[in-house]
């Protein structure tokens, strides 16, 4: 068995605020200008979940680091690519809400937080970027400035919901083909989802592109295998979103690289 704690924020800041964080805002963004010009190339930023509020993705946590929904369950890593009937039964879940909530973050559009962070990489002040976010945005952000940018300057920590790939082949596809699987095996949910769509009630997602759903009973839902899997005649796999689940561990690839 294994047991996975999701930590909390302790009640005070585990070091002082900096001076920075006490200035007036005009001389603050004075000093920062001043910081970047300085360094300018050997300046990282870091992003996380905030960021992509502004876009209508809510982030896990509110202003003073406490649970926005406490309540909230996400999926863990060993419980989507267990073997068995309950792991089965996990992917259905995971799919069938996934499948409802990712339209919202596909459809997204960078904020003005986005292309802030994107003009700075653009201008070499900060060329290099580390995300924790999976929703795609700041890409979609700074190929609105370049559309020829060196996709090596943005390295999304723990992945994109973009793409998924096969658990035993690594067969990678794009998130959207997928979906179109997942409709043609679940025609009754994707006609619940459009009828959603269309009245405007589509579900509250969270960073990870999942929803909460009350009172459905998965088992009538469809995990579709890979598809090529399937066509190279090959036993199919699960599938898993490129995203690193509670639970899982970065790649030593990406952990070296960020």
């Amino acid at each position: 068995m294994v047991r996975i704690s999701i930590p909390t924020l302790p009640k005070a800041p585990l070091i002082p605020p900096s001076g920075l964080s006490i200035l007036p805002l005009p001389q603050a963004a004075s000093y920062l200008a001043q910081f970047l010009e300085n360094g300018k190339g050997n300046t990282v930023m870091l992003t996380g979940a905030g960021v992509s509020v502004d876009s209508g993705i809510r982030a896990y946590r509110g202003e003073k680091g406490t649970y926005s929904n406490p309540n909230y369950k996400p999926i863990l890593y060993h419980e989507l690519v267990e073997d068995s009937d309950r792991g089965d039964m996990f992917r259905r879940r995971y799919w069938a809400r996934s499948f409802l909530g990712y339209p919202p973050v596909r459809d997204a559009e960078p904020n003005p937080t986005h292309i802030y962070i994107a003009a700075l990489q653009h201008l070499g002040l900060a060329p290099k970027l580390i995300t924790q976010n999976v929703d795609n945005l700041h890409r979609k952000a700074y190929s609105l400035l370049s559309p020829t940018y060196d996709k090596s300057s943005i390295l999304e920590l723990h992945g994109t919901l973009a793409k998924v790939h096969c658990l035993k082949h690594r067969h990678e596809q794009t998130r959207d083909i997928f979906q179109e699987d997942i409709a043609r095996m679940n025609p009754i949910w994707d006609q619940e989802a459009k009828e959603a769509e269309r009245k405007g009630r589509r579900p509250r997602t969270n960073p990870d592109g999942d929803v909460e759903l009350h009172g459905v009973d998965y088992r009538s839902f469809n995990v579709p295998p890979c598809r090529i899997c399937e066509k190279e005649k090959a036993k199919a796999s699960m599938v898993k979103p490129n995203v690193v689940f509670f639970g899982e561990t970065i790649t030593p690839e990406v952990r070296d690289e960020s």
